[in-house]
């Protein structure tokens, strides 16, 4: 009876760790409760664990223990990636990603090298302690202690928990409450519980406390500790309620234009047909954002693109709707937020004799991209992996480039109409630098920028050597973070350096124009508008030669919450109504992020219920 008991013991408390990893692995994903499944799931292998653990062989022991921590870093290693990339690291996304996806490994590797560097000294510290009890005492249940103690550590860390008092206090009741049940269990039930067990127990737990405080007090800048405690969510299907949507509240009428999806047909301006029989280029930068560099910074990285804006129209504030690649394909091309829809934009294109081509150093069977292409319905398709023979070795940049050329005009005849698409891979992270190597990450993304300028401009040449009247526009499928609010790399966020991108649309027939805000959606209606080919069907977007009254974007990552993106906001020329569900960051800020008011009480239910509105009537709040 003693023995069962005592096993049961050994399952609850595996059974513990097992749902903490659990939570880990849930991270930053959709977050919903736990269904019997999940509890069968949990258990199960609590049980396998435990029955292993109770045989008393230090090999077997040893064992389990490095089955554990393995078991334990690959949910280090998800949670590092849902934090940072957006990206969770299932089976499809593991087995793409050993295949060297579009140079995730490397960055990964950078990342979560530097991730693993904030938490090395007390991990390793903990890990030591842990290896010299196995070694000395091969006690199952004492290591057990220890895995308690180092599953609340990183839960802490990997949760970016300030260690606040709602924080420390769960911790402390935990270790009040195993060690109340240890010398309960010891003092009636099981009398032959050795000590070392319950004050084990009790000192690892404590020893984690003790590390993380005095970490946190010398390291207090790092990124670790000065976000918010996210351990609520990791228990709490923290769903928006719908039921405003039922009896939309009565909003502003300004806010209510806001919310509002306006699809159009297009409506030609005065420079309509200013352009006509223009071929078109369209460069898409991969991730350039337009928050780290000046006016001066950017004409020294960016000369082509500098060059382009005198013959041309810019933007003050371009925003992409999200800041993943995907995503922001199917806003320039379908002018729409859902996912299951027409590519109407390409459909006019072609039946007006325009040939199409999309050609990138990318592989774009990585992230599905292959697939979105050919919805969208581009003829031709030219990519990293069709010019390398499928090599698993990539062809950088450099290389991909001069070799495309050639393919483009095997398949697409540059003398007649033609609409190609233009997108690198070198200002991707890790990012990629020929010219020079740096260390510094961002330092490399700025230097990647200049030399992916240069190499656009050198493609545009040779295509306007053998067609001078082209179109071009030149902006980034998306922006980048470096930490800004403890966000890295994109596609996990709204803030302005992941959505707002430069953008300039040039021909030689155009003067040098500034709008003061612009979107995605007005991409491919404003290129119609000057080739004087209106549309009729109804889409996002207008033509930037048009006068609007009320330009604004509603923009989303691509990370869930809920039922909701966790990050999303309404952006107009001045003003972000901004939702952070991730970090409780609910505020008005202004076009470059500074932080004008924090929402709370009604204005945060107001605002709520508007933003739920957007999110409703574009399709992206989720079942």
């Amino acid at each position: 009876m003693q023995g069962q008991i005592f096993s049961l013991l050994c399952v609850s408390l595996f059974a513990l760790l097992v749902m903490l990893q659990y939570c880990l692995r849930s991270l930053g994903s959709s977050h919903r409760k736990m269904v019997l499944r999940d509890y069968g799931f949990c258990y199960g292998q609590a049980v396998i664990f435990s029955a292993l653990l109770s045989v008393h062989s230090f090999w077997l022991t040893l064992g389990v223990c490095i089955t554990a921590i393995l078991l334990f870093t690959l949910q280090w290693g998800n949670a590092v990636s849902l934090r940072f990339f957006g990206i969770k690291a299932n089976r499809h996304m593991l087995q793409t990603a050993v295949t060297g996806v579009g140079g995730l490994v490397d960055e990964t590797a950078e990342v979560a090298g530097k991730v693993f560097a904030d938490i090395k000294l007390p991990a390793l510290w903990f890990l030591g302690v842990m290896c010299i009890a196995l070694w000395c005492f091969a006690t199952p249940l004492y290591v057990g202690a220890g895995f308690v103690a180092l599953y609340i550590l990183v839960l802490n860390v990997l949760t970016k928990s300030k260690l606040d008092r709602v924080t420390s206090i769960l911790w402390l009741v935990a270790i009040a409450v195993f060690e109340g049940l240890f010398l309960w269990l010891q003092t009636t039930w099981l009398p032959y519980i050795p000590d070392v067990l319950s004050y084990g127990l009790f000192l690892w737990l404590s020893l984690a406390l003790v590390t993380l405080y005095v970490y946190q007090y010398f390291f207090s800048e790092n990124v670790f500790f000065i976000l918010p405690c996210l351990i609520k969510q990791q228990f709490v299907d923290e769903k928006l309620s719908l039921e405003v949507l039922q009896h939309p509240p009565q909003l502003s009428e300004v806010d209510a234009k806001l919310a509002a999806v306006n699809l159009n047909a297009l409506k030609p301006s005065a420079e309509h047909g200013l352009c006509e029989g223009a071929s078109v280029v369209l460069i898409t930068v991969e991730s350039l954002s337009d928050f780290y560099f000046t006016a001066q910074e950017q004409r020294e990285l960016m000369p082509f693109f500098t060059e382009l804006k005198a013959q041309g129209i810019s933007s003050q504030q371009h925003i992409s709707p999200s800041a993943l690649t995907n995503n922001a394909l199917r806003a320039i091309y379908a002018g729409a937020y859902a996912r299951e829809t027409a590519y109407p934009h390409m459909q006019h294109l072609q039946q007006m004799g325009y040939q199409t081509g999309f050609l990138t150093s990318q592989r774009t069977s990585e992230f599905n991209l292959d697939a979105i292409l050919t919805q969208i319905g581009f003829e031709h398709i030219i990519d990293n992996a069709s010019l390398s023979g499928g090599k698993l070795k990539r062809m950088p940049d450099n290389e991909f480039f001069p070799k495309a050329f050639d393919a483009l005009t095997n398949v697409i005849d540059l003398q007649k109409p033609f609409f190609i698409h233009l997108m690198n891979n070198q200002t991707h992270g890790p990012y990629f630098t020929y010219e020079e190597k740096l260390s510094d990450r961002k330092q490399r993304y700025l230097q990647a920028i200049k030399e992916s300028d240069a190499q656009m401009k050198r493609l545009v040449d040779k295509i306007k050597n053998q067609n001078n009247n082209v179109m071009i526009i030149y902006t980034g499928d998306h922006g980048e973070s470096f930490g800004e609010e403890g966000y890295m790399s994109h596609a996990n966020a709204v803030i302005g350096p992941q959505i707002q991108v430069p953008f300039v649309l040039q021909h030689a027939k155009l003067a040098a124009k500034t709008c003061d805000f612009s979107s995605h959606f007005d991409l491919l209606p404003t290129v119609f508008d000057l080739l004087g080919k209106p549309y009729d069907y109804e889409v996002l977007g207008n033509s930037l030669y048009v006068p609007n009254d009320m330009p604004h974007c509603f923009a989303y990552c691509e990370t869930r919450m809920g039922n909701t993106p966790s990050s999303f906001c309404m952006v107009t020329p001045m003003k972000k109504i901004y939702f952070d569900r991730h970090l409780a960051n609910y505020q008005i800020r202004d076009s470059r992020d500074k932080v004008l008011q924090n929402l709370t009480g009604e204005q945060y239910d107001y605002y709520l219920k508007f933003l739920l509105q957007c999110l409703h009537k574009r399709q992206l709040i989720y079942k």
